[in-house]
């Protein structure tokens, strides 16, 4: 019996070694499948992200979409790289345990940085875009107010000429009435001078009136 110990406990020692194994590789087929499930998805976004990229250039107002999209995307990325980092831990661990695999154990980095670089160049074409956007809003802008300018001009001068005419109007109105006025003073006055009843009263000096009319000549 004595001789069956030392075998007994290299069975169990193995047996509780393959146990951590299949647990450590039960979690490694979780993560691959985290791995893949999220690879799907940023590819997803990102050709939505392409889409949306080219309604914008076509003058859809999507900008507010794309920016949340973006950070969606850029989630997804930072949960990609927790996936990667475990994966290569993980299976560089196994590697170095198994004495007979000879291939070198898989490399996730390279993957990861092929979905960095699209994300980066995804966030570059958006910044041109909106800068596009921004350009050609502005020239718009621009000639707006100078048609908002130039009609607020025609009003201005369409109102100061109403307003000369008003002036005119009123000015030459007040005129004639004056000319009237003037006339009718003239006329009177010419009546008075030219009265035969009280000739004397046009002369200049001390005045006197008769009770039984002036004395004969």
């Amino acid at each position: 019996l004595r001789e069956f110990e030392p075998l007994c406990e290299g069975y169990k020692e193995a047996v509780k070694r393959v146990e951590q194994l299949m647990a450590q590789i039960e979690a490694i087929r979780d993560k691959w499948n985290d791995w893949s499930e999220t690879q799907r998805i940023i590819q997803m976004m990102m050709r939505t992200i392409e889409n949306d990229l080219l309604e914008l250039r076509k003058g859809t107002d999507n900008s507010e979409q794309i920016c949340s999209e973006l950070e969606l995307c850029q989630e997804r990325m930072n949960r990609l790289e927790t996936v990667c980092n475990y994966l290569s831990c993980n299976l560089a661990s196994l590697h170095n345990r198994s004495s007979t695999q000879q291939s070198p154990p898989i490399d996730f980095t390279s993957e990861l940085a092929l979905y960095s670089n699209a994300l980066i160049q995804l966030k570059t074409r958006f910044e041109k875009e909106m800068g596009h956007v921004r350009s050609v809003d502005k020239a718009t802008l621009v000639r707006s107010r100078k048609r908002m300018h130039l009609k607020n001009d025609t009003k201005m001068t369409t109102i100061q000429m109403r307003q000369d005419n008003c002036a005119s109007a009123i000015h030459i109105n007040w005129s004639i009435k004056l000319l009237f006025i003037v006339a009718a003073i003239v006329a009177f006055t010419a009546w008075f001078t030219t009265s035969s009843l009280v000739p004397w009263r046009t002369t200049l000096g001390p005045h006197l009136d008769y009770v039984d009319g002036p004395p004969p000549l």
